[in-house]
């Protein structure tokens, strides 16, 4: 499994000096999700990083395609049911808190939809507006 850039550069921010010099800004993904989907980090989320502060809070936000033709969540769950496994959704990775969001969405929806995981959201902005992307949640 290919691993999250946030987790490459919290790596190398748990191997920098402790001088305060060097920062580390990330999602939540870190410290909570990363530690139980990767068995070696190459850092301890809890030993190796001193909490700051909360830099923002987020919502996620659920777009879809313009291709599709669902105008609405409704919508959309009847064309999935109609047509199971045709949807898919990006995410800008695994693990990401969109994607979970995303498997939790198909569930509680009792809908399939294939997971593409993206390198980044910028990538995943890109394809979406390619149209390859049916649904996908933003940050």
């Amino acid at each position: 499994m290919r691993r999250p850039a946030a987790i490459l550069g919290a790596q190398q921010v748990a191997r920098s000096a402790a001088d305060g010099y060097t920062l580390l800004l990330t999602h939540q993904g870190i410290a909570t999700i990363n530690p139980h989907l990767y068995p070696k980090l190459g850092f301890d989320p809890l030993a190796d990083f001193a909490p700051i502060t909360r830099f923002g809070i987020g919502s996620l936000l659920l777009t879809v395609s313009s291709a599709v033709p669902a105008r609405s969540v409704k919508d959309l769950i009847a064309q999935a049911r109609a047509k199971p496994g045709t949807l898919s959704y990006g995410t800008p990775g695994i693990g990401t808190p969109p994607h979970l969001a995303s498997e939790l969405f198909t569930r509680m929806a009792g809908i399939e939809a294939t997971h593409v995981p993206f390198k980044g959201g910028g990538a995943l902005a890109t394809a979406m507006l390619g149209g390859m992307s049916a649904f996908r949640w933003m940050v």
